[in-house]
């Protein structure tokens, strides 16, 4: 009997000895395995933090104190399998993204420790920051020895842009790279409602050439023949790409821009979190090296186009005029309930996303599509006329209407000012005034739970009356509506 424990206290001991000189060897490989290869809810809620948690307690301890090392061990597992909060805040919001760092680390202290011996103290220090930023950057250090990213720009002279110098564009709906880091990298989310994970991908987000157009206010048109041309290539092949626009005159070009960059790394392959590809990519590449690398290279495509454009296109600003006017309140209604909003308002038909004027009134089709713009404030009129794009950076209408001579956008704010501002276009689309009207404040429009939108519009040489109206919802899914008229007379005739 006591040799048989004799025996098995050798083979513990020996266990331990195996244990104690590989311990950093059997953690590394074991981490990399259990990432690339186990299920995804032991690998992301126990393994990871295991390891490092292990990885701290070898440190703290060294190698005179394995059998607590085990016994510790054993703990955090029994911690993880009994907390269930504990296990998920731990796993998904810190150990999935600090593990590939503490791979890192540790293969660094595999390399390291071979020199302990036989160099100082501030010399494995540096060795250590240099080993551990080569293994932390791995194949991105390529990309900043040999550059991607490259810029040309030739310019000539000054082309025109206006109602008489219209430019025609090519490949204008081509999807190009806007905003990326080419040093982004896979990443990985949580959602707590479903208590589930899932891949990041890097971010980028896209333009095309006729939404820089429309920024700019260039007059384009796409199906037309014209003089002036702005041509579009662009082609991409394993994750490089290659824009060229070039700004041409009767068939000669007169400037060019060439874009040249890498975007950032992608695996193509399914999303699932036992991918492999995935797993593999965000273990070399999601870490704290690539972190600090990703904060400094942030790229804007668009500020670098719009550049070129500024420097390539002589943009006539659109001249106008800008009043401001009062108005007087003038009566109101009872409150009652909200009828159905008409159709069509003076030959306009209204929909959410463009307003269409009828050819009985200008004798030809005009669209003013409300684009989405730079802030939640402004967005664009288009005015289509006979397949020629007029671009006008407008706030957002609240309501839009025509006469015979002219077009009119209203926006009214909905803030203690009681401001309706109100543009006036020529069917060209060229702002010809803008009318900034201070409503009277004799009647309290904006109030919690309720609604303001402009109703009516009527303009007849300089008198102006606007018809707002106050919609609230009340009990038995009926809304009640109380209308506001407001009177502008002034000796300015904005009908002219």
């Amino acid at each position: 009997m006591n040799k048989n424990n004799n025996d098995d206290d050798i083979d513990l001991s020996s266990l331990y000895n195996f244990v104690g000189q590989y311990k950093l060897y059997l953690i590394f490989i074991v981490s990399i395995l259990s990432s690339l290869f186990m299920p995804p809810a032991i690998t992301f809620y126990v393994v990871f933090p295991l390891f490092i948690l292990s990885m701290i307690i070898l440190v703290s301890y060294g190698d005179k104190n394995i059998k607590l090392f085990f016994g510790l061990t054993l703990g955090i597992v029994g911690a993880f399998v009994l907390s269930i909060g504990l296990l998920y805040i731990l796993a998904f919001i810190v150990f999935i993204h600090v593990f590939p760092t503490f791979v890192v680390i540790l293969g660094t202290l595999l390399v390291v420790q071979y020199f302990k011996t036989q160099l100082s103290k501030k010399m494995l220090i540096l060795m250590f920051i240099v080993i551990s930023t080569i293994f932390g950057l791995n194949t991105t250090i390529l990309d900043l020895i040999f550059p991607h990213f490259k810029v040309e720009k030739n310019i000539g002279k000054m082309l025109q842009s206006d109602k008489n110098h219209i430019f025609q564009a090519s490949n204008e709906f081509i999807n190009l790279p806007n905003k990326y880091n080419p040093f982004d990298f896979l990443s990985f989310g949580a959602n707590e409602g479903c208590m589930c994970g899932y891949w990041e991908e890097p971010k980028i987000s896209y333009t095309n050439i006729e939404k820089l157009l429309q920024n700019e206010e260039i007059i384009y048109t796409k199906n037309k023949e014209a003089s002036q041309k702005i041509e579009v290539d662009y082609d991409e092949h394993e994750g490089k790409y290659t824009l060229q626009i070039r700004i041409k005159e009767n068939n000669t070009i007169i400037s060019n821009l060439l874009i040249q960059d890498k975007l950032p790394l992608l695996t193509k392959v399914n999303a699932d979190l036992d991918s492999f590809g995935k797993r593999f990519e965000f273990l070399y590449k999601h870490n704290f090296w690539n972190a600090v690398l990703y904060y400094y290279h942030q790229r804007n495509i668009e500020n670098i186009i719009q550049q070129f454009i500024h420097e390539s296109i002589n943009i006539q600003v659109n001249k106008y005029e800008k009043k401001e006017l009062k108005a007087q309140f003038l009566k109101e209604s009872d409150e009652e309930i909200c009828s159905m909003p008409r159709v069509k308002k003076n030959l306009i038909e209204i929909d959410r996303s463009s307003f269409y004027i009828s050819p009985e009134l200008f004798k030809q089709k005009i669209y003013i599509n409300r684009v989405e713009g730079k802030d939640v404030f402004n967005s664009m009129a288009l005015f289509n006329i006979d397949d020629i794009v007029h671009p006008v950076n407008i706030p957002n209408s609240d309501f839009a209407f025509a006469t015979e001579n002219f077009i009119y956008s209203l926006k009214y704010r909905l803030d203690d000012n009681h401001q309706v501002r109100m543009y006036q276009f020529l069917p060209n689309g060229e702002l010809k005034n803008e009318l900034l009207i201070q409503l009277s404040k004799d009647k309290t429009l904006v109030e919690p739970h309720k609604s303001i939108s402009i109703d009516e519009v009527y303009i007849d040489k300089n008198l102006i009356l606007i018809k707002i109206v106050n919609r609230s919802d009340k009990k038995l899914h009926q809304s009640f509506c109380k209308s506001y008229v407001y009177e502008i007379i002034n000796n300015i005739d904005i009908n002219f």
